[in-house]
């Protein structure tokens, strides 16, 4: 028979967690895509949020170039309402969604990138930056642009980047 698997209340960390995170209160969460908060950093934000940190969120892109697309479903509309519930579901303050093309973003001039992560960590206040490893996770060429330009932008702003 199998021990049992301890418990801990949900939203709550187990033993040693909390000393493995920064203690950051206004962490900027950055990404490409709708999903990438729920599949790449979904327990780090639910876990800080629920310390009490006021976590933001940055997707650049609707998702809207989705292998889902062939139920027909408005995409644009569908990805960025399952954003917010998401969001909300992991107690994100807040959610940033400038509307660059799904599929585009390593074409896009990594200091423009870093440039809307730069603004949003300043009118936030952020004390770090959450983003996937530099191989973004899956290798997609977004996953790694947002990424890239989450660490170009903790470099300027002397900010930590935990990725």
């Amino acid at each position: 028979m199998k021990p049992a698997r301890p418990q801990w209340p949900l939203g709550q960390p187990g033993p040693g967690a909390s000393a493995l995170l920064p203690a950051w209160q206004r962490p900027l969460a950055v990404a490409a895509h709708p999903d990438d908060e729920a599949f790449g950093l979904g327990a780090l934000l639910s876990h800080t949020a629920a310390a009490g940190a006021s976590v933001h969120i940055l997707r650049y892109t609707h998702g809207e170039a989705s292998s889902l697309h062939h139920n027909r479903a408005d995409l644009l509309r569908q990805r960025e309402h399952e954003l917010r519930q998401a969001s909300a579901s992991l107690g994100a303050a807040g959610i940033t969604l400038p509307g660059y093309r799904d599929g585009g973003l390593a074409a896009q001039p990594p200091g423009k990138l870093a440039g809307r992560v730069t603004a949003l960590a300043a009118r936030h206040h952020s004390d770090g930056l959450l983003a996937f490893d530099h191989t973004g996770i899956t290798g997609n060429p977004d996953h790694r642009a947002a990424t890239a330009a989450a660490v170009l932008a903790g470099t300027a702003l002397a900010l930590p980047a935990l990725r």
